[in-house]
Order: C-alpha cells, then structure tokens, then sequence
C-alpha cells in the first residue's frame, strides 16, 4: 500500500514504492488543475531515488523562494549524500538548482544549464552508478534538443521529463519536432524492446489523471499508468501527423494559437501547425 502523503508547503511527498519518491508543489490546499479564482495550477514532477548511502533527485520543479525543497529532500535524505540529475533546461524543471549548489549534477550537455554545482554534462549513452541502481542515460530530443532519460532497467524506471509528456506532450519548441520526436521514439523503442512492466516516471504526473484533474481537456487521454503501450501509441502518431492524417482539434498555449491537438489512443501530442515558427520560452 502507498503510504499516506507528507506535506511540507508548497510541497507533497509521496513514496511510490521501496526506494522512490514523488514530490509535487501541490498540496491539498492548493491541489492540480482549476482553482476557486479560475486560475490553473499545473505543478511540476521531482524524483528521490533512495540507495543506503545516497540519494538520486530528478529533477527540482519549478522556481519558489525559500528553500523548502532542500529542506524537504534532506528529510528524506536524512544525512545521506545527494546528487541531482536534470531532464532538460526549462523553468519548471531546474528551479531550485540553486538550492542544491553542494551536490553534483548531472546536466544535459545540448541543453545549457547555468549552475555553480560541481557538474557532469551528458548526451546520452553514459551512466549513473547509484548501487544497487545503474541509470543509462538516453538522449530523447524533441521536446528540447536537448532532453535527456533515465533508465533502470532492473527496476523498469524511466524518468523523463517532459520528453514523452505525462499522458500529453508539448512539440512546441522546435521547428521540427515532431519529426525529430519519432526518430526518439523508434530509438528508444528498441533499446526498451519487451520491457512490458516499463513504469514512465515523467515531469508533471498530475496529467495521468491517476485522479480527475478539473480542468483538463476532457478529450485528452487519462493513463493512471505510462509505459510501453503509451510509447507505441505515441508512435503511431507523430507517423499519422507526419502523414497528414491524424485527428485534431485547435490548441493554445504560451500565448499561441496556430497550434492543434493530435490524438491517437492513449497519445496526444500538442505540436505546432505545419510552417509555423517555434515557440519561445
């Protein structure tokens, strides 16, 4: 049994199993989706993988003032050593890095990073030694150039950001993304192959809709879990967008309106219309 949330404002922690923690800034109060005022909150996806020496952090969530996220982490850490790994280079993903300048870090070479932290820049094919975790590092480009993965395979743990989305994706920030998005898939489809108990641990899990989220497009696929099947579905369509045939709907975001929404199965993903520029964070 999933042992009860801890919360420690703005965040909630949550063991997903021996080993490994959730945590999101979100609370009970303040919970995902559509707020009393109409507003949307859309927390980001921290990662504590926990070995009896060390600890693993994927990821930091957006940028809060304080430090309550190390304080948080140093809890769960309780005195062990803690090294941190980044997916890719947005806001809500590397903003607490300042809180954690002591640890080393591991960075996407392709996506810079600023960071006065002792760091390890990767672009895929090294390793995180963790004992008894060992982390393949995957380059995973489309949602950034970038964006980076992490692969137990013993335990089956993919962490990966935002780079096969969490039940949707956003190709918004290349110009090409989508091809480039379904070369990664094939890629990192063979290197899975029959990896059927497959767990995505991605950026922002509240999109599962594990629990309704008000606010979220009832049209978009709710997937309590992400693995293999949710890959293949991505697959085929990024191929039916390429192709000129998949299903969709106008989309909006970051203040654009020349994009759609594509869905096929479990798989939506939020790409530009063809010929339009890309957009800048």
């Amino acid at each position: 049994m999933i042992p009860a949330p801890l919360e420690y404002p703005p965040y909630t922690a949550q063991r997903l199993c021996p080993g490994l923690w959730h945590i999101q800034d979100a609370t009970a109060d303040h919970p995902p989706g559509t707020q009393p005022d109409g507003s949307f909150h859309s927390p980001s996806s921290v990662y504590v993988v926990e070995t009896p020496s060390q600890v693993l952090v994927v990821d930091l969530g957006p940028p809060y003032p304080g430090r309550a996220l190390r304080a948080l982490v140093d809890r769960i850490a309780g005195g062990r050593a803690i090294q941190v790994a980044i997916t890719h280079n947005h806001f809500d993903h590397i903003g607490a890095l300042r809180q954690f300048e002591d640890c080393l870090h591991h960075l996407p070479q392709r996506d810079p990073i600023q960071t006065a932290a002792p760091s390890r820049l990767l672009t895929g094919g090294e390793s995180i030694a963790l004992p008894p975790y060992h982390f393949q590092v995957l380059a995973v480009p489309g949602h950034t150039r970038g964006s980076l993965a992490f692969y137990e395979p013993e335990q089956g743990w993919l962490f990966t950001g935002d780079a096969f989305g969490s039940s949707y994706v956003w190709l918004l920030f290349l110009p090409d993304a989508v091809e480039v998005y379904r070369d990664t898939l094939r890629r990192t489809l063979e290197l899975l192959g029959e990896q059927e108990d497959l767990l995505l641990l991605p950026g922002h899990r509240y999109q599962q809709q594990i629990l309704p989220v008000p606010g979220i497009d009832p049209r978009s696929p709710r997937n309590p879990r992400l693995g293999l099947p949710y890959l293949r579905d991505m697959l085929t369509l990024s191929e039916q967008i390429l192709a000129g045939t998949a299903a969709s709907r106008p989309f909006q975001a970051c203040g654009r309106e020349d994009l759609a929404a594509y869905t096929y199965g479990r798989a939506e993903i939020d790409a530009l219309l063809p010929g339009r520029p890309p957009v800048e964070l």
